[in-house]
């Protein structure tokens, strides 16, 4: 059973609607090869060959190809390109259509000729492949001029002087390196010709990073042009790396690379369209890192090594599609970093270093270590883990950075620093938190005791006396008094901030229903779900705020003062589908079905195609927006989906 997405001639020939749709190919190593499904980039971030260097540190290597054959006497351009004061050339016209699966694919047609482009990488290497095959008879030249950035994936590059345009030219391949320090550039011809000469292509607009308020205009080079012959029978292939290693033929690399994503297919306990299309998409985030260890990335094309993210993302992303030996070793690994009772909240690319300012991290890296016990029970994991796991709550007990700790009065957990945000509702402008939560935060202390509770029952399977059980009661009967908000009929967001218990409807309380440790009363808990239900659920997750607040912000759009002040003020997440549809299975079974993860899955074929994105605005039409390919997003809908299977069996 294969997945199928597929985009019109009628969207492709529509450039404004054309570029709306992204795709992603990844290596394997926080690398990829990612643009519009016209071939139109329309952000800094987006190249054919992204490679990732040490430390995650990624660079826009080979940005995009200019194209156009020469056939029974006649040039037709294939590119298309959005330039500050005009589309040129319009090859997207001669678009036929657009498939996902297996590879990103491109179909032209016009006056009776067909053609064929794919394009892959070859997975644990920097190496991208783009392939052209001619399927109706003919023969003719392509020509291919690369474009080049050579530059930190965060920036521009424009014009300038520095750049070596040099090519040195090898039996069926050409190198280059433009600037000194970064990796040399590659491009295997197969059978193909370079000639001259070098240019510049200016001004070049990226429409995406104009929308986020960014710089948005750059500068391409191109060291000359590709030339092959191109005939029916002899498919035209492109192969460009950086690495040092010589790559596999375009064919061997392609047959690899289906086998290996088979061979993910077949992992699936549930095999379906859905199943298949969100294990493709959760392969992506998952990479070995050049250092050797496995690593979950938050999302593409921005996003590093969060540890909140891979914590929630784990179950969905590794779990589920049966990878339980990365999953370990990423559990392992996590374990090694904890300082003072806390895992990373990112792990800096480039340097490697860590930055520990979260207080969730820890305790839902104890949930992703239930989670994985519950499906493989492996006892000698938890006693390879214990004993940082018991670091964890003895921090947590006695305090640690950030003003974390367990108040001895009521057991509940406090956190806070002015000017530093901990939990995952995490935004900042500047100096100013948009969302500080000072105080202790509700899912924050419905963690902890699910954290008492398991370590209570994992300490009993080890044999060892410990209070936590103890301990699980006491903050049960104070979070129930604390927590209630009776006027409302639902949870206090925070309490025991500068101004008192926090009212604010948000979806963190949650996860005082969702998660396996029963916390507050069904009765509450139902009126909890359903005031949930009535004003944060929408067809793509849960609002981070009720519209009815007055800081509500109905889109996430503008500059980044702009997206960041509306980033947890209303807008919608979509990974809290996940715990949404555990909540609901738990007290209100009878109210959801599959019908409920049918609007996620279609974004599938939306935004980024083949995955979902990270957020959508808080009011209709919840326009997507953020990252496009984001991991705990994939998780979430394919652990609830696969939930509502079970429930609904």
């Amino acid at each position: 059973m294969q997945p199928s997405i597929h985009v019109s001639r009628e969207v492709l020939n529509d450039f404004s609607k054309a570029v709306e749709l992204e795709w992603i190919e990844t290596n394997g190593l926080g690398g990829y090869a990612s643009s519009t499904v016209i071939g139109t980039n329309t952000r800094r971030y987006h190249g054919l060959l992204v490679s990732s260097g040490q430390g995650l540190n990624r660079f826009v290597l080979l940005s995009k190809l200019e194209e156009f054959l020469i056939i029974r006497g006649m040039r037709y351009d294939l590119s298309c390109n959005q330039y500050r004061e005009t589309i040129h050339p319009a090859g997207h016209l001669l678009l036929s259509g657009f498939e996902r699966y297996p590879f990103p694919t491109f179909y032209y047609e016009f006056d009776q000729i067909r053609l064929k482009k794919e394009i892959f990488m070859s997975y644990g290497e920097e190496t991208t492949v783009i392939l052209y095959t001619l399927l109706t008879p003919g023969q003719g030249k392509l020509h291919i001029r690369p474009l080049i950035a050579y530059r930190d994936y965060h920036s521009l590059t424009r014009e300038n002087p520095a750049l070596d345009p040099s090519v040195m030219a090898e039996q069926g391949k050409i190198s280059l390196h433009p600037y000194p320090g970064m990796p040399t550039l590659i491009f295997h011809l197969n059978g193909g010709s370079f000639t001259g000469p070098p240019y510049w292509y200016r001004d070049f607009l990226y429409v995406r990073e104009r929308e986020r308020g960014l710089s948005d205009v750059e500068d391409l080079f191109s060291p000359g042009e590709c030339i092959f012959p191109f005939t029916h029978d002899h498919p035209a292939a492109l192969v460009v790396t950086s690495g040092e290693k010589e790559p596999d033929s375009p064919q061997q690399i392609r047959c690899r690379e289906v086998k290996r994503r088979e061979r993910i297919l077949s992992s699936l306990a549930v095999r379906n369209t859905i199943t298949e299309s969100l294990a493709l998409a959760a392969d992506q985030f998952i990479i070995r890192e050049k250092t050797g260890r496995a690593a979950i990335l938050a999302g593409y094309p921005w996003f590093t090594d969060w540890g909140r993210d891979t914590m929630i993302s784990l179950e969905g992303l590794l779990l589920c599609t049966g990878r339980y030996d990365e999953a370990r070793e990423i559990l392992v690994y996590y374990a090694r970093l904890i300082l003072d009772g806390l895992i990373p909240n990112r792990i800096v690319e480039g340097t490697g270093g860590c930055e520990y300012n979260t207080v969730d991290g820890s305790l839902l890296y104890l949930h992703a270590v239930d989670r994985y016990l519950k499906r493989t029970g492996d006892p000698h994991l938890l006693k390879a883990l214990f004993p940082a796991m018991e670091t964890v709550m003895l921090k947590y007990r006695k305090g640690t950075r950030f003003g974390i700790g367990m108040d001895p009065q009521d057991k509940l957990i406090y956190a806070g620093t002015p000017g530093l945000q901990l939990t995952w509702m995490d935004a900042k402008v500047g100096n100013w938190v948009v969302t500080p939560r000072m105080g202790k935060p509700v899912e924050v202390n419905a963690l902890w005791h699910h954290a008492l509770r398991r370590m209570d029952s994992w300490a009993e399977s080890l044999r060892l006396k410990r209070d936590y059980g103890f301990l699980a009661e006491k903050v049960r009967d104070h979070f129930n008094k604390r927590f209630w908000y009776p006027e409302g009929g639902f949870l206090y967001d925070v309490i025991d901030t500068e101004n008192g218990p926090d009212p604010s409807l948000r979806p963190n309380q949650v996860l005082a229903v969702s998660l396996n440790s029963p916390l507050i009363s069904r009765e509450r808990a139902v009126r909890v779900m359903e005031l949930v239900r009535q004003k944060l659920l929408t067809p793509f997750g849960l609002r981070s705020l009720n519209p009815d607040h007055p800081a509500y912000r109905k889109r996430c759009e503008g500059g980044p003062w702009e997206r960041d002040s509306a980033y947890h003020q209303g807008t919608v997440w979509a990974w809290l589908i996940g715990p949404y549809i555990d909540a609901c299975i738990k007290v209100l079974p009878g109210r959801v079905g599959i019908h409920i993860m049918e609007p996620l899955i279609e974004q599938l074929k939306v935004y980024g195609v083949g995955t979902i994105g990270e957020i959508f605005d808080g009011d209709p039409p919840h326009q997507p927006g953020g990252s496009p390919a984001q991991a705990w997003s994939v998780a979430e809908v394919l652990r609830g989906y696969l939930a509502l299977r079970e429930h609904l069996k």
